[in-house]
C-alpha cells in the first residue's frame, strides 16, 4: 500500500473510534479496572462510572472507555492519552472542534487533564450512518434531509477556512434516527495546506481503498474546500446505491436528480467541483421546502397565539416569541429578491469555473432560493438556516397560515 505510514494512519483510526454506540469491544488487549479509572482524577469520577473499555492501546497508552453520567445517566466516550503522541492527537482534535459552533458538528463535553494524562469526554450517539444503513433502508426524503444537514455543517467548517479530509459514511453520527453530526478531525487542516498522507503518486491501489479521499489528497496538493466535496460526493453515491433498490424510489426522475447532483462534485479538478454553499442552493433540495409559498395574498394581520405573536404586513411576516424574532420575507418582496440575486452573483463568482464548465448543465438552483430569512438583524435564504432554525420556522409559518383563516 503506498502509504507514508501505515501505522500513522492505523492510530489516527483508533483514536477516532469514538463514534457511537454500535463499536462493540472487540480489543484483545486488558481492559482498564475500576481502580484505574479512580487513578483518572477526582473531575472524571466526581462525574462519571466505567462501563467499559471500548479500545485500548498495547501499551495502554491511548484509552477510549464508555461511561455513564452519574447525574444525567447516560452514556458517554472517554478519550484518555497518556503518552505526548496521542495528547497531541487529542490536542489537535480539541483544536479544530473549538472554532465550530453548529448543530452538524460534535462537540466534547469537557476536557480533563491529570499529570500527564489527557482526557476528552465525547457524548455517545446512538448510531453512524454507516451503522444505520445496516439496520435499514432510507427513504428518499430522509436522505436529501440528511445531505442538506452534512452540507450544512461543512458549510460552516470551510467558513472558518478549514477542511475536514474525512466525510464518509462511518464518521456522520445520526440522533434519535433524524439529526446527523460530522466528526473526526484527525486528519483536518487549514485551507491550503495538505496533510500528505501518501507517499508516491501511484494511485493503483489507493484509489480502491481510499476512494472517498479526493485526487489532491492522494497527490499530496495543497488542499480547500472542494476536497471534502469529492468525499460528499462519493457519500451521495453510496446512499444512493444502498438506499434506492425499492422500486418507489427507482423513477428515473429521483435517479436523475442523484446522478446530476453526484456529477456536481465527482471531477478530477476540484476548481471544478461545486461549494458546499453553493449546493445548498440546489433544486435537488426543493422537496424540504414544500411546506413553505407565497404568502402575499393573505390579508394584513396581527394576533397572539400560545405566546407567539404573528403579525402580516405586506409581503413580509414576523414571527415573535419573548425576545426572539423571525422575520420572514416573501418570494415576491423586493428585500427578498434582491437578496437571492446577490447570493447569485457570489455563487457564480465563488465557483466560476464549475458554471463556465460542461458540467453546470446539471446543476439548477432551487426556487426556494427566493425566500428570505431575517434573524437578530442577519439575513439568510432558506438552505442557511440550520436544521432546528428551519423547522422552527416551518411549524410556525404553517400555524400562521391555519390561524390566519380564523382572524
Amino acid at each position: 500500500m503506498n502509504i507514508i505510514n501505515f501505522c500513522f494512519l492505523k492510530r489516527l483510526y483508533f483514536l477516532n473510534l469514538v463514534c457511537s454506540s454500535h463499536i462493540s469491544n472487540t480489543n484483545k488487549h486488558k481492559k482498564i479496572s475500576k481502580e484505574d479509572f479512580q487513578n483518572l482524577g477526582h473531575e472524571i469520577t466526581t462525574y462519571y462510572s466505567y462501563e467499559d473499555t471500548i479500545h485500548s492501546s498495547p501499551d495502554r497508552s491511548l484509552q477510549i472507555l464508555k461511561a455513564k453520567n452519574l447525574i444525567t445517566r447516560e452514556y458517554v466516550l472517554i478519550k484518555i492519552s497518556k503518552s505526548k503522541q496521542y495528547a497531541a492527537y487529542l490536542q489537535k482534535e480539541k483544536e479544530f472542534l473549538d472554532k465550530f459552533d453548529h448543530p452538524n458538528i460534535f462537540k466534547y463535553i469537557r476536557e480533563t487533564k491529570i499529570g500527564n494524562t489527557s482526557c476528552l469526554v465525547f457524548p455517545l450517539a446512538e448510531d453512524t450512518l454507516e451503522s444505520l444503513l445496516k439496520k435499514q433502508s432510507l427513504g428518499n426524503h430522509y436522505i436529501r434531509f440528511i445531505l442538506r444537514q452534512i452540507l450544512n455543517g461543512l458549510n460552516h467548517i470551510h467558513e472558518k477556512k478549514m477542511v475536514n479530509n474525512n466525510i464518509r459514511m462511518d464518521r456522520i453520527l445520526v440522533k434519535n434516527l433524524k439529526y446527523v453530526q460530522i466528526i473526526d478531525f484527525s486528519k483536518s487542516c487549514k485551507t491550503n495546506e495538505s496533510i500528505k498522507i501518501f507517499k508516491s503518486h501511484d494511485l493503483n491501489n489507493i484509489d480502491k481503498e481510499f476512494d472517498y479521499y479526493s485526487p489532491e489528497i492522494k497527490k499530496n496538493e495543497l488542499l480547500n474546500e472542494k476536497s471534502d466535496m469529492w468525499s460528499f460526493g462519493k457519500l451521495i453515491k453510496q446512499l444512493q446505491e444502498k438506499n434506492m433498490s425499492k422500486p418507489i424510489y427507482r423513477t428515473e426522475d429521483i435517479l436523475s436528480d442523484y446522478k446530476f447532483f453526484t456529477l456536481c462534485f465527482l471531477n478530477n479538478e476540484a476548481e471544478k467541483r461545486i461549494s458546499a454553499s453553493t449546493a445548498l442552493m440546489s433544486n435537488f433540495f426543493e422537496t424540504l421546502y414544500e411546506f413553505i409559498h407565497c404568502f402575499c395574498s393573505i390579508k394584513d394581520q396581527n394576533f397572539i397565539n400560545n405566546n407567539i405573536e404573528y403579525t402580516k404586513k405586506n409581503s413580509q411576516l414576523i414571527i415573535t416569541y419573548l425576545e426572539y424574532t423571525i422575520e420572514l420575507f416573501c418570494c415576491c418582496s423586493t428585500e427578498a429578491r434582491g437578496f437571492y440575486y446577490t447570493r447569485l452573483h457570489e455563487a457564480r463568482n465563488k465557483d466560476s469555473l464549475f458554471f463556465d464548465s460542461i458540467y453546470s448543465k446539471y446543476y439548477l438552483f432551487g426556487s426556494h432560493c427566493i425566500f428570505m430569512v431575517r434573524i437578530a438583524t442577519k439575513d439568510y435564504l432558506l438552505c442557511e438556516l440550520n436544521i432546528f432554525e428551519l423547522e422552527n420556522l416551518q411549524i410556525n409559518f404553517e400555524n400562521f397560515i391555519h390561524l390566519s383563516i380564523k382572524f
